[in-house]
């Protein structure tokens, strides 16, 4: 999350997409991670982060395929995937937004992901208002053995919750004055 609240996530998907981000010699390019950190220090809302994605080769050689989820204070938030050399941008049809580890932009309901299926359930019966311990319960309940880290970000407020390692029971706080745009 940056001082506007511009936030961004990321999640590995199947190495079959490795290669699936577009190339075009006119641009510069980026690896997976740089591509967050250059959004996050120029952009200040989901409309701006897209055009930084848009003005860049995303290289995946370095690590997983991913996708990435942004979102900011406004509401807004956007999936951003990779197919077959298109850049897709899914936008929230509801006031939440969420992904796991498949590419949403083939994927028909739930994907067959019960994580997905889970926090979707989730989100609609409490209408996409979950306080921070609420989210982060729910991330405790879709981990996986790989889960490296879960994280709620209050946007409005600059609140940050992290967990490592799956140890739900030791909470990182931290707390980023957000700037109006």
């Amino acid at each position: 999350m940056n001082e506007y609240g511009l936030t961004i996530g990321m999640a590995a998907v199947a190495d079959e997409f490795i290669d699936d981000t577009s190339y075009d010699q006119s641009k510069p390019t980026l690896g997976s991670i740089g591509i967050i950190r250059q959004a996050l220090d120029h952009a200040r809302n989901v409309d701006e982060a897209l055009k930084i994605f848009g003005q860049y080769n995303i290289d995946f050689s370095g690590g997983p395929p991913i996708h990435y989820l942004l979102a900011d204070p406004s509401g807004k938030a956007v999936l951003v995937e990779f197919y077959h050399g298109e850049i897709i941008e899914l936008l929230n049809e509801k006031p939440w937004h969420l992904a796991t580890n498949h590419l949403r932009c083939l994927a028909e309901g739930d994907g067959g992901c019960w994580r997905y299926r889970l926090m979707s359930e989730r989100l609609e019966t409490q209408e996409g208002q979950l306080n921070a311990t609420e989210a982060m319960q729910l991330l405790s309940q879709v981990k996986q053995d790989i889960t490296q880290w879960s994280a709620v970000y209050n946007m409005a407020s600059g609140d940050i919750q992290v967990v490592i390692a799956r140890d739900y029971e030791t909470s990182y706080t931290f707390h980023l004055d957000i700037q109006k745009p």
